[in-house]
C-alpha cells in the first residue's frame, strides 16, 4: 500500500498507507515487555449491554434487514478484513476533520458489523474523552470507562461492557474531567493498549476531530492505521481531502 491516503467503497471513508506509521508504531506496541497470553482478560466478567437498537440511535448493523446502511458497513468490515490478512492491523482510529461529521456513528455501526460478520472479538474504545457520545448511540446510562480507568489502579474489566449476543466489548469514555489531553499522555494508555491487543482481535478507538484538537495524532501514533470519516457536503473543501498540507501528522 501507498503511503498517504488510500479511499475506500465509499467517499466519507478514508484509510490511512499502514506502512507510514511503522517505526511509531512499533514503538507503541513494545513500551511493554510482550506476554501474550497471560495478559488476556477475563472477559466474560464485563458488564452486561442491551442497547435498544431504536431507529433514533441509528445502529443499522444491529438488524439484519438495515437496508443499504447496513450493507455499506458489512462491505467495508469484509476490506478491512481482507486489510488485516495482508498487514498487521488490529488498531484503527476513527475520526473526521471537524465535528458533527458522524465519526462516533460510524465507529459504533462499524463495530457491531466487524463484531457480526467476522466472529472476531471487537473492542469499541471511546477515545473522545471531550464530546462522548456512544452511550446515547446504544440507549444507556453514562457508565465509567476510560477516563476512571487511567486514573485507578484497576482491572480493566470492571469498565468493560459486552454487548449481549455479539463477540463486541465497548470502552465508554467514562466522567469528563478536566484536561483530557493530559490524561491521555499517561504512561498507563500505552500499557492498557498492549493489553487490549492481547484479549481482542480488533480494536476501533472513536477519536476527537483532527483539526481543532491534538488527540486524535496522539491516538493515531498509538494506533496501526486511521479512517478518515468525511461528511458529504459539509468537508468537501478541506486540504485533507485533496491531501494538501492542512496541519495533518505526515505519520498519520
Amino acid at each position: 500500500m501507498s503511503p498517504g491516503y488510500q479511499t475506500l467503497s465509499h467517499p466519507e471513508l478514508v484509510l490511512t498507507g499502514i506502512e507510514t506509521q511503522g517505526e511509531e508504531r512499533q514503538a507503541s506496541h513494545s513500551q511493554l515487555p510482550q506476554n501474550p497470553r497471560s495478559d488476556r482478560l477475563p472477559l466474560a466478567q464485563a458488564t452486561l449491554l442491551h442497547p435498544s437498537g431504536s431507529p433514533q440511535a441509528r445502529l443499522v448493523s444491529l438488524t439484519r434487514n438495515g437496508g443499504l446502511g447496513a450493507e455499506k458497513f458489512l462491505l467495508l468490515s469484509t476490506r478491512l478484513k481482507h486489510l488485516q490478512e495482508q498487514h498487521r492491523l488490529k488498531r484503527v482510529v476513527l475520526t473526521s476533520s471537524v465535528k458533527s461529521e458522524g465519526k462516533s456513528l460510524v465507529a459504533a455501526n462499524l463495530a457491531i458489523s466487524l463484531a457480526r460478520s467476522t466472529k472476531q472479538k471487537v473492542l469499541l474504545l471511546e477515545g473522545d474523552l471531550r464530546s462522548p457520545v456512544l452511550s446515547r448511540l446504544f440507549g444507556e446510562s453514562k457508565f465509567k470507562g476510560l477516563t476512571e480507568l487511567l486514573r485507578q489502579e484497576e482491572p480493566p474489566e470492571k469498565f468493560l461492557c459486552h454487548m449481549a449476543g455479539l463477540p463486541l466489548w465497548v470502552l465508554f469514555a467514562g466522567t469528563l474531567r478536566d484536561r483530557p489531553l493530559e490524561l491521555l499522555q499517561s504512561s498507563r494508555l500505552p500499557q492498557l493498549l498492549n493489553q487490549f491487543t492481547e484479549s481482542f482481535d480488533w480494536i476501533l478507538i472513536d477519536a476527537p476531530p483532527l483539526l481543532p484538537l491534538a488527540d486524535a495524532s496522539l491516538w493515531a501514533r498509538l494506533s496501526d492505521g486511521v479512517l478518515l470519516v468525511i461528511r458529504e457536503n459539509r468537508t468537501r473543501d478541506c486540504p485533507l481531502v485533496r491531501g494538501d498540507r492542512c496541519g495533518l501528522d505526515p505519520g498519520l
